[in-house]
């Protein structure tokens, strides 16, 4: 079932309209790149960027690379997205890109009609978005779509993008050092008794244990300076 997001005034102090930021969670199979990029669950995938060209989408997301053969079989078993290829290869991630079809009624295409600009988009198994709008009434007409196309986004915080809030977000982490703490907190690291193991995050991290401790104690810090001597 779709969360219906809180509204609230986008005005600052001088009258002028500030942007809006949605973060919500979907399941990999709720929406066509998610389906298209299916058996990636063990994988972690990143979009890059939404571009619209002549109303039209042109995905770039990264994937770690490795045996690419499942990814482009389900490419090709999907009516959504054709064209895979590869753009270009950094370390332990590829950057794909890939062309819509054309098909209608799907998450990326209603981001895109609402004028949306996607800030954050990675997935292992389920998918967190974090998008920013213009204006507050489109995060009420992204809703309203998603609501329309049984999209079931799973809306989990919505906020106006002052430099307060972003500060409050960020906290000054590094993408590396959040990615950690987030793959921390979701897993139960923290958690008393422990529902995974350092090794366990290592692992999933890509790094050494010993690169995993030094990241989440480096990101401790910066959380903790930041929370209690600002």
């Amino acid at each position: 079932m779709v969360k219906s997001p809180v509204g609230f005034s986008c005005l600052d102090g001088q009258g002028y309209y500030v942007s809006v930021i949605l973060e919500f969670a979907i399941g990999g199979d709720e929406f066509a790149l998610g389906r298209a990029l299916g058996g990636h669950g063990e994988r972690r995938v990143e979009l890059e960027r939404i571009i619209p060209v002549d109303e039209s989408l042109i995905p770039f997301f990264w994937v770690e690379a490795g045996d690419q053969s499942k990814l482009r079989a389900s490419v090709e078993e999907s009516s959504y997205i054709e064209n895979l290829s590869r753009v270009d290869l950094v370390g332990e991630y590829a950057l794909y890109r890939v062309a819509w079809t054309g098909e209608t009624g799907h998450l990326l295409d209603g981001i895109r009609v609402h004028d949306a600009t996607i800030l954050e988009g990675h997935a292992s198994d389920r998918w967190q978005f974090r998008l920013r709008f213009l204006r507050s009434g489109q995060v009420g007409q992204f809703h309203n779509y998603c609501s329309e196309f049984d999209i079931p986004i799973e809306v989990e915080r919505v906020y106006p993008l002052t430099e307060d809030a972003l500060q409050g977000r960020t906290f000054d982490l590094t993408p590396e050092q959040r990615e950690a703490m987030l793959l921390a907190l979701d897993a139960g690291y923290f958690e008393i008794p422990r529902s995974v193991t350092l090794e366990e995050l290592a692992a999933d991290l890509g790094i050494s244990q010993q690169a995993a401790s030094e990241r989440l104690r480096r990101a401790t810090v910066t959380v903790v300076e930041n929370a209690v001597l600002t």
